[in-house]
């Protein structure tokens, strides 16, 4: 941690975490959000509306529906954290806060982007199969 910018940390932890309703409902909603955005990229990844039979009847479905669970569960693993970190926040430090809420919703970012950006790959597969 002291290689980080502690005090960036306990800012943010001490925003985040404070007792203000409309932050703690964005510092709660957030993850939720993102988890809700990957079960529409979910969808629109293993249902596509058009050429779906074509799609799942690729030899590698199978581990192409594996990586976008695994994805999913990448975005749904820091909401408990998220939830017990805010409701036992005067255990932690404000650094510890803000650092593993900036983590949590680091890994849900980036596993929600990965989902964006495989989404138009299929649209590009399946434009070119045409």
């Amino acid at each position: 941690m002291k290689m980080f910018n502690i005090s960036f940390f306990s800012k943010f932890g001490l925003f985040i975490y404070s007792s203000e309703s409309i932050v703690s409902f964005f510092t709660l909603g957030f993850p939720i959000a993102i988890f809700i955005y990957a079960m529409t990229l979910q969808n629109v990844l293993l249902q596509p509306q058009e050429k779906l039979s074509i799609l799942v009847e690729w030899p590698d479905y199978q581990e192409y529906k594996i990586t976008t669970f695994i994805g999913l569960l990448f975005c749904i693993l820091p909401i408990p954290p998220t939830f017990i970190s805010w409701m036992m926040k005067d255990y932690y430090l404000e650094y510890d806060l803000g650092f593993f809420y900036l983590l949590l919703v680091g890994i849900s970012l980036i596993s929600v982007v990965s989902m964006y950006f495989a989404k138009f790959k299929i649209k590009e597969i399946l434009s070119k199969i045409e």
